[in-house]
């Protein structure tokens, strides 16, 4: 057995019963020792698992990997740890390619979506939901990449330079360069899709908000139409008042006798 500090436990020739024990028991050690010898525990429908067969044959000139069955010509544990490298390398590509594919399945229907309609159609909470998925995703990757799990271990260069070409002979073997750049291209498509999401989620705000202003203004206009025609009201019916009080101050009166006319 042989357990790497990213995540991932190597066994060979146990039981699926022990395989669990095993991993119960890093699990729990902190409740019983206080250490904790793991961090960030996965839920086991999440765990990801690689299955290999293998052999012993003392008739092989040298250890070898061929349709998933591996054969060995002794038990050496050395060349054991050399073969868990490239297998726990790639079963941990494996868990991002999966947790990706996965993000993509969810956000797969967005660039129909537009290229159908035009249009999103998504409510903003559904758009952040995604978004947070698929940066998740790129931070998980990057977090990976830069701890350098995938470059040769330093336990070729100082222990054991001769087992070096055992090494690269089982990542070849799984594909690990290949899934590698294809892993990259994938973040490369996220990365497009979370800027048309954010850009999708500037213009919504920006529309929104656009509309609020021009709301205020149709009713700061109207508030300021309103208040002229009241004030033209106001001073109409004050200049008619002005006018009948005006009237009636100067009527005249007159009488008349004889031919003659008075008027005071």
């Amino acid at each position: 057995m042989f357990v790497f500090s990213y995540g991932v436990v190597v066994f060979w020739n146990f039981t699926e019963r022990q395989e669990k024990d095993v991993l119960a028991d890093l699990t729990f050690a902190e409740a019983e020792t206080n250490i904790a010898l793991v961090s960030g525990v996965q839920g086991e429908e999440d765990f990801e698992t690689e299955e290999f067969h293998f052999e012993y044959s003392p008739e092989v000139p040298k250890p070898r990997m061929f349709n998933d069955m591996i054969t060995l010509k002794s038990g050496d544990h050395m060349i054991k740890l050399a073969m868990s490298h490239a297998i726990s390398q790639s079963t941990k590509l494996n868990f991002f390619e999966q947790r990706m594919a996965d993000h993509m399945a969810e956000a797969q229907h967005v660039p129909r979506r537009l290229a159908l309609t035009g249009k999103l159609g998504m409510k903003r909470e559904e758009v952040v939901k995604i978004l947070g998925a698929l940066f998740r995703s790129r931070v998980d990757v990057n977090l990976w990449k830069a701890s350098n799990m995938l470059d040769v271990p330093d336990f070729f260069w100082d222990s054991e330079p001769t087992l070096h070409p055992l090494y690269i002979a089982v990542r070849e073997y799984l594909e690990i360069k290949p899934r590698i750049q294809v892993l990259n291209e994938r973040c490369r498509v996220f990365l497009d899709l979370a800027e048309i999401l954010s850009d999708s989620i500037a213009d919504s705000k920006m529309s929104r908000l656009t509309w609020i202003i021009i709301v205020l203004i149709g009713i700061s206009i109207f508030v300021t139409c309103s208040e002229v025609f009241l004030r033209f009201i106001i001073l109409s019916t004050r200049r008619s008042k002005a006018r009948e009080a005006a009237a009636m101050c100067v009527t005249p009166w007159s009488s008349s006798a004889d031919g003659f006319s008075v008027q005071l």
